[in-house]
């Protein structure tokens, strides 16, 4: 239990700097987030993103792979992800653009996990 709140400290002080350097370099209304949502990582960046009206744009995990097959890379590492998800903003339409919101439910189901102790 003391690890998950640590990681979840060290998460919300991620996305206060976060918030800070995009407000000082970038304007949010023209500011878009790539990113490949896998695993708890995700749903922090997802909740940080609905919070601050970040647009955003999921791509399928299943997609990177073949992404990196177009663009001539035979392995998955992270770099070569970050450089798939770059290259891909080049394919993106206004349509594939999402604002989200947060889900109260969802919100309200992990406040009672974080209190059930296993």
């Amino acid at each position: 239990m003391m690890v998950k709140n640590l990681l979840i400290s060290l998460m919300r002080d991620f996305s206060r700097n976060l918030i800070t350097f995009l407000s000082k370099n970038f304007n949010k209304n023209f500011l878009v987030i790539i990113y490949e949502p896998t695993g708890p990582y995700s749903a922090f960046l997802e909740e940080f993103c609905a919070l601050e009206k970040i647009k955003v744009v999921p791509l399928n995990p299943r997609k990177v792979p073949r992404l990196l097959e177009v663009l001539g890379h035979r392995a998955k590492t992270d770099g070569l992800d970050a450089k798939a998800l770059y290259e891909y903003r080049k394919l993106i339409s206004h349509k594939d653009i999402k604002t989200l919101e947060l889900n109260e439910n969802l919100q309200k189901l992990a406040s009672l996990l974080n209190e059930y102790h296993f």
